[in-house]
């Protein structure tokens, strides 16, 4: 799905959704593929350095007043890239004043109607975002991998650096008890 969003000839922002919804628990890559995928973009589009806004959405950076700070600066053109793009990590942890207000500011667009924002932004708790900021975005699940699909790329990985008795390492091996007896 990620791979679309930085393909040519795929638009986005555009379609009416401007938005990206990473999701899924904790340590799964979140927040590192969100700063990753402005540049990403950016790349289809042009040779410059997006223009990057990362908010991390905690307690005292979490209202109303940074999402007006955010739609005042998307009014305006981008210092450098083709659009403003912003990423809001944790972005369940907004107020429910600034999360309406999100929904209402993802509806900015040029006077040619064309979005100039591109948010992406990282949830733990995809039911915790508003819908309507969700039907702005595609929602994209970070959900782990099963043992099926990780263990017999772990099995590769350490048979290519010529780990002894990689075979040996069961599906059930996460499973198994591994103490000191």
């Amino acid at each position: 799905m990620i791979r679309m969003f930085i393909t040519p000839g795929h638009s986005f922002p555009g379609t009416n959704r401007n938005g990206i919804i990473l999701y899924g628990p904790f340590g799964t890559g979140k927040s590192t593929c969100a700063k990753l995928l402005p540049a990403a973009i950016e790349a289809k589009y042009s040779t410059q350095t997006p223009n990057v806004r990362y908010e991390s959405c905690v307690a005292g950076n979490n209202g109303v007043s940074m999402i007006e700070s955010i739609h005042n600066e998307s009014m305006t053109s981008p210092v450098s890239g083709s659009f403003h793009y912003v990423i809001l990590d944790e972005a369940d942890n907004l107020t429910a004043d600034a999360m309406k207000q999100l929904k209402s500011v993802m509806n900015s667009t040029d006077s040619t109607g064309r979005f100039t924002t591109a948010f992406i932004t990282t949830t733990n708790h995809i039911d915790r975002i508003d819908a309507g900021v969700r039907s702005r975005s595609q929602c994209i699940s970070f959900a782990p991998s099963s043992t099926d699909v990780w263990i017999p790329l772990v099995r590769s990985l350490l048979d290519e650096h010529g780990v002894p008795n990689v075979s040996r390492i069961s599906d059930d091996y996460p499973n198994q008890d591994h103490r000191p007896r």
